[in-house]
């Protein structure tokens, strides 16, 4: 799997003017530590125990007194189309305020007993469900540390974009971890093409 870099996302956030805070005392010291505590991780010999391009957002946010930060995916947009592939199908979506509670993984009746579903059946079904376009895999894609861990492991597919690799039969990207990084695939989606295991499954909304 490769990395691409996302095209779809944006940072939102209501910004309020605050009057400047004079930190002393008790305060300082608390929050120094903190900031100590952290360049202390940093050094170890053994390396920082967690993620660092996050912690380097997270760090630039405060900097910058960003607080309140919401990612928004733009689910209208055209979708990302690689070099030599081209756009079947694609379903706009909106704008999705990414929030992990509000989606779920969507697993077939089959997947249940490790039974494989063809991709033509995958794709046909994948319509009755709220699903999303490739445009959410492209912004999560450019911000992995939004990704859950324990979607590790599974194929998340995002079907409302479909696509054509040169001449050659229909298929649809899905994120998958390859036990170093988060990256995309695709699954072809053409009858007896391919096939779709019981790690395979589609990203849906949450009904509210």
């Amino acid at each position: 799997m490769s990395l691409r870099r996302a095209k779809t996302w944006s940072d939102s956030e209501v910004v309020v003017m605050a009057t400047r805070t004079v930190v002393t005392g008790d305060r300082y010291f608390a929050i120094d530590g903190k900031l100590l505590e952290i360049k202390r991780q940093l050094r170890q010999k053994d390396g920082y125990p967690f993620d660092p391009d996050r912690l380097e957002r997270v760090l630039q946010d405060a900097v910058e007194g960003r607080f309140n930060v919401s990612v928004v995916f733009d689910l209208d947009a055209a979708p990302y189309c690689p070099e030599g592939w081209t756009v079947e199908s694609h379903k706009p979506g909106g704008s999705f305020v990414w929030d992990p509670s509000k989606v779920r993984l969507h697993f077939e009746p089959e997947h249940s007993f490790g039974w494989r579903i063809d991709g033509f059946e995958f794709l046909k079904r994948s319509v009755s469900v709220p699903a999303f376009n490739a445009n959410l895999l492209d912004g999560l894609l450019g911000r992995p540390e939004l990704i859950p861990d324990e979607w590790k492991g599974m194929n998340i597919f995002f079907p409302n974009t479909v696509y054509r690799i040169g001449g050659g039969s229909p298929c649809i990207r899905f994120l998958g971890y390859n036990g170093e990084v988060w990256g995309q695939g695709e699954g072809w989606v053409a009858p007896g093409c391919d096939t779709f295991d019981e790690f395979s499954t589609v990203l849906v909304r949450v009904s509210t």
